[in-house]
C-alpha cells in the first residue's frame, strides 16, 4: 500500500513536459493572435468566421470603429451590420451574399457604403469565402472588412480630375494634338484640332503628324521640337498648309509630359491666320490713312480733351505753326477771344459730328474763314477737318453783288443791271443778255451789253457760226477758255474785239423753247471758266423768267389795248341799244297806250249811247272788251317794270334785311290783315340796293301770302344764314305749292303754272325778282311739292 501511494518518477517527469509543452504552447497561441492582431491592425481590417449551423460569428477585431461606433458597441450581428449599409447599396450586398450561401458563387467581394450616426458616409470593402457540406449549402463562411473610405475618395478624385481634364482637352478653343515622340504618331486630337487640321478624327488618330499638314518652314518647326524634347517649353508662329491647300498661321506651343508613366508630346494649336490678315490689313490701313492724312488738302487735327495729338502738313500751313509747334499745343489757340466768346469751344463729351464755320487767327497774323468738321474718334480721340472757305466766302460775296443788284428791277432795268454786276464782280471785259429773234429764231437780238465796263449800244448778230449756238443747241452752258475767236472765224465780232474767253448758257421757257442766251466774255484765257458758267447759270433762270415776264407784260399791254377798242366798241353799241330800248319802252308806254284808251273811251261810248237797246250778248262782248284793254294795260305795266328792273346804276349800300321784311309787311297789310301767319326768324344784313330788294321782298312775300292764303292753316316762314362770304334768305309757305317739273319755267315772264290757275297774277313778279337778285350777284332757285308748300331761296354778298 505504501508502494501504492508513491508516484512514479517517469510519470511524474512525464506530467511535467506535458505541463511544459502546453504552457508554451499557449504562449505560441497568444504570440500568434497578437501577431495576427497586430496585421489586422497595420492593414485596417476585421475579420471574421461564421458557423452557419450553429449560427455563431467569431470576430476577429472591432468592427465599431468602422461603423463609427464607440469600441466594443457592435455586437458583431449581420443584421445589425446590414442596417448600417447605405440604403442604394443594401439590396445588392445582400443579393451577393446569399448567391454565396446559396452556392451560386464560392466567394464574394462588395464595397458599400455605411452610414455613421454622424449622418457621415463611409466606404468598406468585404470579402467573403464559404466552405459548403455533402447537400450543396454553406456550412461555414470566413471573410475580410476592410475600411476603403480613403481609397475611395482618392479615386474618386482622381476620376473627377481625369473628367475635367477630357472635358478641358475636348472643349478647348485651342487645338491639342497628343503624340508619342519617337514615332510622331497621334495617339489623341480634341474637336479643335480636327476643325483646324480639317479632316476627321479616323483620319488623324495613328497618323503621321508630318501627314496632317506641311510645315511651310520644316527646319523652323525641327527646331522646336528638338527644344520640346530636350525639356524646354516652346512657342511660335509658323505658317502650315493643309491637304486642302488652304494655308494657316499658328502659334505653335508644344512640351513633353509624362502620361501614364510613358512620354507624350502635346502640341497646342492657336489658329490666327484671321487676327494675323486683320493685323496686316490695319497697318496697311493706317499706312494709307497715314498716306491720305499727310496728304489732305484740308487741314486735319487730332486731339485729346483740346490738346493737339497729330496734326498734318496742310493743318500747319493754315495755322502758321510748324509741325513740331502744333503738338501739345491746345486748340484755343487757334482762334481769337473775340471769336471764342462768339462761339466757345465745345467740350470732348459735347462734340458730335458736325459742321462749323470759325476764323482761324494764324500764328503769323491774319485771319482765315474756315469751315470745321468734327467729331469723335473710336478710342476717344477727336478728328478737326479744317477747311480754307476763303474762296467760297469770295465767291459768296460775289453772289450776294450781284443778287442784290439786281433783285429790285424788272424789265430793260433788270437786263442792265445783270450784265453791269456780272461783268463788275467776275472781272469780264463784256457781258450781254440776249433773246433769240422769232419767227425764224436764227437771229440774237441784245437787251443789255456791257464792253469794258460801260453800257453800250444793243446790237444784232445771226447765230450760225457764232459759239452761242452751241449753248443753244446743247441748251446748257459752253465754256471755251481761250481761243475762242479762232474756234469760230465765221463770229467777225469775236475776232474784232480780239475775245479769247467765252462763257455761254441758253436761256428757256417754261415750255422748253429757247429764249435766249447769257454771256461773258474776256480779251484774256480765264483759268476760272467752270466758277464763271456757275455764276452765269446762278442768274440764268431769272433771266429767262425776266424775258418771259416781259414778253408777257408786251401781249398783257397789246391786249388791254385790243380790250380797250372792243370796250369802246362794245360800250358805244350797248348805248346805242340802251337809247334804243329807252324808244321802245316810250313806245310802249305812249304809243301802245293811245290804242288801248280809244278801244276803251269807243267801248265806253257804245255803251253809253246803246243803253237799254242792247241784248244780253252785247253787254257781254262790250265786258269782254273793256277786261281785255285793262288786262292788256296791265301787262305793259309789268313789261316796264321788268324793263326798269335789269336797267340803271344800283345804288349799293349796307342793307337792313329785318327792317326791310317788316315794312313790306306792314305795306301788304294796310289794305287787310295778312291772310297767313308770318314768322320772321334771324335775317343778316347784306349789300344791295335798297329800293330793288325791297321789290324782290315784296315780290316773293306777296307771292307766298297769295298761294297760302286757302289753306286750313297758312304759315309762312322767313329765315337767312350766312356762307362762305354769302348771306342766303329762304322764304317758306305750306300753300299750293307746284310740280318740279315746271321749275323751267318759273322764273319766265309771263309764264304761269298749272298750279296758278284761280289766282289773280300776271306771270312776271318772280322774273323780275331773278333779274334783280342776278344783277347783285346772286343766285335764286325753288324747290316744292304739289300741296305741300314752296320754298325760295336767294343769294346776296355778305
Amino acid at each position: 500500500m505504501a508502494e501504492t501511494g508513491k508516484r512514479s518518477p517517469r510519470r511524474v517527469v512525464a506530467r511535467a513536459k506535458r505541463a511544459v509543452g502546453a504552457h508554451a504552447k499557449q504562449l505560441r497561441l497568444r504570440e500568434s493572435s497578437e501577431q495576427f492582431q497586430l496585421a489586422q491592425d497595420a492593414l485596417g481590417i476585421v475579420t471574421w468566421i461564421w458557423n452557419i449551423g450553429a449560427d455563431r460569428v467569431q470576430w476577429y477585431g472591432d468592427m465599431s470603429h468602422m461603423l463609427g461606433l464607440a469600441p466594443g458597441e457592435f455586437r458583431g450581428r449581420f443584421p445589425d451590420y446590414l442596417a448600417r449599409v447605405h440604403p442604394d447599396d443594401a439590396e445588392a450586398a445582400k443579393t451577393v451574399f446569399v448567391e454565396c450561401l446559396k452556392g451560386f458563387r464560392s466567394d464574394y467581394r462588395t464595397a458599400e457604403r455605411v452610414i455613421w450616426p454622424d449622418g457621415s458616409h463611409h466606404w468598406l470593402e468585404t470579402y467573403g469565402k464559404a466552405e459548403y457540406g455533402a447537400d450543396g449549402r454553406a456550412q461555414r463562411m470566413a471573410g475580410v472588412i476592410k475600411d476603403i473610405t480613403e481609397r475611395k475618395r482618392l479615386e474618386l478624385q482622381a476620376s473627377e480630375t481625369g473628367r475635367k481634364f477630357s472635358t478641358l482637352f475636348e472643349t478647348s478653343p485651342v487645338g491639342l494634338i497628343v503624340t508619342r515622340p519617337r514615332q510622331r504618331r497621334v495617339v489623341e486630337a480634341n474637336e479643335a484640332a480636327l476643325r483646324l487640321i480639317g479632316l476627321k478624327r479616323e483620319q488623324v488618330i495613328g497618323a503621321h503628324v508630318e501627314k496632317l499638314a506641311r510645315a511651310l518652314d520644316r527646319d523652323a518647326v525641327e527646331r522646336m521640337r528638338a527644344r520640346a524634347l530636350a525639356g524646354e517649353r516652346v512657342s511660335g508662329i509658323m505658317q502650315f498648309e493643309r491637304l486642302d491647300g488652304k494655308v494657316l498661321e499658328i502659334i505653335l506651343s508644344g512640351a513633353v509630359v509624362d502620361l501614364d508613366g510613358e512620354p507624350h508630346f502635346i502640341l497646342s494649336l492657336l489658329d490666327i491666320t484671321e487676327q494675323r490678315r486683320m493685323e496686316r490689313e490695319r497697318t496697311e490701313a493706317d499706312a494709307r490713312y497715314r498716306i491720305l492724312f499727310d496728304a489732305a488738302m484740308d487741314g486735319m487735327v487730332v486731339t485729346r480733351q483740346g490738346v493737339v495729338v497729330d496734326a498734318n502738313p496742310a493743318a500747319s500751313a493754315m495755322t502758321g505753326y510748324s509741325p513740331d509747334e502744333l503738338i501739345g499745343l491746345h486748340v484755343s489757340r487757334f482762334y481769337s477771344a473775340e471769336e471764342l466768346a462768339a462761339r466757345p469751344l465745345r467740350t470732348s463729351l459735347e462734340v458730335r459730328w458736325s459742321v462749323l464755320e470759325r476764323v482761324l487767327a494764324r500764328k503769323g497774323g491774319g485771319d482765315l474763314p474756315i469751315e470745321v468738321l468734327a467729331g469723335p474718334l473710336p478710342d476717344g480721340k477727336v478728328l478737326a477737318i479744317m477747311r480754307d472757305v476763303t474762296e467760297r466766302k469770295r465767291n459768296e460775296t460775289l453772289l450776294m453783288n450781284v443778287a442784290r443788284g439786281v433783285s429790285a428791277e424788272l424789265g430793260e432795268a433788270f437786263f442792265r443791271s445783270l450784265v453791269e454786276h456780272l461783268a463788275r464782280e467776275l472781272g469780264a471785259d463784256f457781258a450781254f443778255i440776249g433773246e433769240v429773234v422769232p419767227p425764224a429764231n436764227d437771229r440774237v437780238r441784245t437787251l443789255a451789253c456791257v464792253m469794258d465796263g460801260a453800257i453800250g449800244e444793243n446790237f444784232e448778230y445771226r447765230l450760225e457760226g457764232s459759239p452761242c449756238i452751241n449753248a443753244i443747241t446743247k441748251r446748257g452752258t459752253v465754256i471755251y477758255p481761250q481761243g475762242v475767236a479762232e474756234l469760230f472765224p465765221r463770229d467777225g465780232g469775236l475776232k474784232k474785239r480780239g475775245i479769247q474767253a467765252y462763257v455761254g448758257t441758253s436761256l428757256h421757257a417754261a415750255d422748253g423753247s429757247a429764249l435766249g442766251v447769257l454771256v461773258v466774255m474776256h480779251r484774256k484765257p480765264v483759268e476760272r471758266g467752270a466758277f464763271w458758267a456757275s455764276m452765269i447759270e446762278i442768274f440764268g433762270a431769272r433771266a429767262a423768267a425776266e424775258i418771259e415776264r416781259s414778253r408777257a407784260e408786251a401781249l398783257v399791254r397789246q391786249t388791254n389795248a385790243s380790250l380797250e377798242h372792243i370796250v369802246r366798241e362794245r360800250t358805244s353799241q350797248l348805248e346805242d341799244a340802251n337809247r334804243e330800248l329807252e324808244s321802245y319802252n316810250y313806245s310802249i308806254s305812249h304809243d301802245l297806250r293811245q290804242p288801248l284808251n280809244a278801244i276803251a273811251g269807243f267801248s265806253e261810248l257804245l255803251r253809253d249811247a246803246s243803253v237799254g237797246a242792247t241784248d244780253a250778248a252785247a253787254d257781254e262782248y262790250l265786258r269782254e272788251i273793256e277786261n281785255n284793254s285793262v288786262r292788256m294795260e296791265q301787262m305793259i305795266d309789268a313789261l316796264l317794270r321788268l324793263s326798269q328792273a335789269g336797267r340803271g346804276a344800283l345804288s349799293e349800300s349796307q342793307v337792313d334785311a329785318k327792317a326791310l321784311v317788316e315794312a313790306v309787311l306792314r305795306d301788304l297789310s294796310t289794305s287787310a290783315p295778312l291772310a297767313a301767319e308770318v314768322v320772321v326768324g334771324e335775317l343778316p344784313p347784306a349789300k344791295g340796293d335798297p329800293t330793288l330788294l325791297r321789290q324782290v321782298w315784296a315780290n316773293l312775300l306777296g307771292n307766298a301770302i297769295k298761294y297760302s292764303g286757302g289753306g286750313t292753316a297758312p304759315r309762312i316762314e322767313i329765315s337767312g344764314s350766312r356762307r362762305e362770304g354769302m348771306v342766303e334768305y329762304v322764304v317758306r309757305d305750306n300753300g299750293v305749292g307746284f310740280d318740279m317739273r315746271h321749275a323751267g319755267r318759273l322764273f319766265e315772264a309771263f309764264q304761269r303754272l298749272p298750279t296758278a290757275g284761280g289766282f289773280e297774277g300776271r306771270g312776271i313778279g318772280l322774273a323780275i325778282v331773278q333779274r334783280i337778285v342776278r344783277r347783285h350777284g346772286g343766285t335764286i332757285s325753288a324747290e316744292s311739292t304739289p300741296g305741300k308748300g314752296a320754298t325760295f331761296r336767294f343769294t346776296l354778298l355778305g
